[in-house]
């Protein structure tokens, strides 16, 4: 287990000098939420892939609707969360990597015509692929190649990996899928990049308490501005947010690790160990001792 900007992702130790990872994420271990993928943003590539139902994808405060088959692709720094439909239970995996894992030892024409193109935001991928005919499916096949590769870990896994991943940019660039635009990602929209340092602040000082003037000073607007600011754009207020990024690190240290409940309460930033345990049963249906018992697991 390792902490990326706060957030908490599974992965095998034995692939430090390997940067990807793959996430799981079940509708069926989140109660009393809409959102089933909670609002977060990274600095890598994720490339999702919905196993399961449909669902609304938000990136970057805009809707997009998917179902099982579909490939979502999320660029470095985009804000993104999704909600299961019609109250139906969905899934997904999501490939994180860094985009750097492509390049080249020595620059060549892959390096500087397709990989670097994509790195500085010249060239951006379609945020959804459907799962229909075509090389829409190579990719599909190539997304669940690398998410099954990635369970197995058979020795050359990763450069079964690898070539998977060149496949599927192989694909996109052959097919004249992706857009073009002369601004760097790097250049963020305003809103979002005053949502980001809320949501960064949050999630490097869960483990402290925290008072919402201070989040809200960090983004640059008054407390009630905040507020509703915050409320527009994630579709919770910042208490909630930050009490579901608790559960969630809560979570992750209840599968992964032996602490205490007493320890995990007070290392998520819960003063009270009555009260966290009455917040988690509201999140997962039961308590952390029984959420421990129970084996939850990411099937990774």
């Amino acid at each position: 287990m390792i902490v990326d900007e706060g957030l908490i992702f599974e992965k095998d130790e034995g692939i430090i000098d390997f940067p990807l990872r793959v996430a799981y994420s079940d509708s069926t271990e989140v109660r009393n939420t809409g959102r089933f993928v909670y609002l977060h943003w990274h600095k890598e590539f994720e490339f999702s892939i919905i196993t399961e139902g449909s669902m609304m994808m938000e990136i970057d405060g805009k809707p997009l609707f998917v179902q099982e088959g579909d490939v979502i692709i999320i660029h470095p720094n985009e804000i993104h969360s999704s909600y299961c439909m019609d109250n139906i239970n969905c899934r997904l995996f999501g490939i994180i990597f860094s985009m750097g894992l492509l390049n080249s030892a020595q620059s060549d024409a892959c390096q500087t015509k397709y990989v670097d193109p994509f790195l500085v935001g010249q060239y951006k991928f379609p945020s959804l692929i459907r799962n229909v005919p075509g090389w829409q499916a190579e990719v599909v096949a190539n997304v669940k190649r690398i998410i099954e590769v990635y369970r197995q870990k058979p020795t050359g896994f990763e450069i079964q990996i690898k070539a998977s991943l060149y496949l599927i940019l192989a694909e996109i660039i052959s097919n004249k899928a992706f857009t073009t635009s002369s601004q760097s990602s790097n250049n963020l929209n305003p809103h979002i990049e005053k949502l980001q340092k809320s949501i960064e602040y949050m999630e490097r000082h869960y483990d402290n308490r925290i008072y919402i003037e201070e989040v809200a000073e960090v983004s640059g607007l008054s407390l009630e501005r905040f507020f509703k600011f915050f409320k527009h754009f994630t579709g919770d207020t910042p208490v909630m947010y930050l009490t579901r990024h608790r559960i969630r690190i809560a979570s992750q240290y209840l599968k992964y690790s032996d602490l205490s409940v007493l320890d995990i309460a007070l290392k998520t930033g819960f003063e009270n160990v009555s009260y966290f345990i009455k917040t988690f049963k509201k999140h997962h249906g039961m308590t952390p001792h029984a959420f421990r018992k129970s084996g939850h697991n990411n099937s990774l």
